[in-house]
């Protein structure tokens, strides 16, 4: 853990045996926590005020990659998916097992919380299957499933626009738009020559959707228009692996490997 002002470690979780793939803000608990999974496939969850582990997960038996914590809903959930494509509902309090999901017939590397979507609570997967689920946390089943041509990498939920759309991109080169309670693709954002690694929309921008793919090029989009607006060739001199939009409205924050 870091000290944003300090600029320096403050403590270190330890417990993990292997690499760590996500980590999550349990926020909206009572206590201050972070959940973290790893390639030693454990869920962990931790006490940021004592440093300490709180609960272990285990139940995986491959790879953990996807995390998210549905904040809103009671009772209170993590979800975890990963290499052995399942994905697993953790009931927080409790720190047990609530329901294993097991559609996916491939590695499930993406989840993602469509927050106000409907009166109903719903995530997202994203699996190595070529398909995306949209699973409703209330009747613990999936409520439609979206096909790809290729692996999904990233995803991105449009609520700004509206809270039905999210955007996904992957190995096929394409940025599909999807809205989630019609199934249907609106939008096809096309134009790369390799896959997308990111899917960044400016809240504060109502008509743009950024694009990057791992090829070094950067592209920016009108959303409604579908046309390109910018591209950034060789914005990095190697794969641009992650991005961000900061609060001024000017600045598009780019990291790579390498």
């Amino acid at each position: 853990m870091w000290s944003l002002k300090e600029h320096n470690c403050i403590a270190k979780l330890a417990g993990h045996s292997s690499a760590v793939t996500n980590i999550v803000h349990l926020k909206d608990l009572n206590a201050n926590y972070l959940a973290s999974c790893s390639q030693d496939t454990s869920v962990r969850i931790w006490d940021i005020s004592t440093k300490q582990e709180k609960t272990l997960l285990k139940s995986h038996t491959d790879i953990v990659f996807g995390l998210i914590y549905p904040g809103t809903f009671n009772p209170k959930y993590l979800v975890s998916s990963g290499n052995d494509m399942k994905i697993k509902l953790w009931e927080i309090s409790l720190g047990h097992l609530v329901k294993d999901f097991t559609e996916h017939s491939d590695a499930v590397l993406k989840l993602l919380y469509l927050k106000g979507l409907s009166i109903n609570e719903f995530f997202l997967s994203a699996g190595n299957d070529k398909k995306i689920k949209l699973w409703d946390l209330q009747k613990l089943g999936c409520a439609a499933t979206f096909a790809t041509k290729e692996p999904v990498v990233v995803m991105k939920h449009l609520k700004k626009l509206n809270p039905a759309l999210f955007a996904s991109g992957g190995l096929d080169k394409v940025v599909n738009v999807w809205n989630a309670l019609t199934g249907e693709c609106i939008k096809t954002l096309t134009g790369f020559s390799s896959a997308i690694t990111n899917i960044v929309y400016p809240k504060q921008i109502d008509e743009e959707i950024i694009v990057v793919s791992d090829l070094k090029n950067i592209k920016v989009y009108n959303f409604h228009k579908g046309t390109l607006l910018k591209s950034i060739d060789n914005a990095h001199e190697e794969m641009i692996t992650c991005m961000m939009y900061t609060k001024d409205k000017e600045i598009y924050v780019n990291g790579f490997a390498g």
